[in-house]
């Protein structure tokens, strides 16, 4: 019983951690380009749901992004 709990909580922080990995006001790079013609990065605004962004792209605009569309920058 004891490992199964643990095993619940690891998940929580490990979920945590994932949702956690993306902050407001930085620069991540983009997996998929929403136009050929724009930059290969984006500037977080805001979080828009669990699994979204609201992102600036330069020679592109706002857009919503998916978490899976993002990576890292720079690190």
């Amino acid at each position: 019983m004891k490992i199964e709990n643990r095993q619940v909580e690891f998940k929580r922080v490990r979920d945590r951690l994932d949702r956690d990995r993306f902050h407001t006001n930085t620069w991540v790079l983009l997996l998929q380009r929403p136009s050929p013609f724009c930059y290969d990065e984006a500037l977080l605004l805001c979080r828009y749901s669990e699994t979204e962004w609201l992102t600036w792209i330069p020679e592109y605009g706002e857009a919503i992004l998916p978490e899976r569309q993002l990576s890292q920058s720079y690190e």
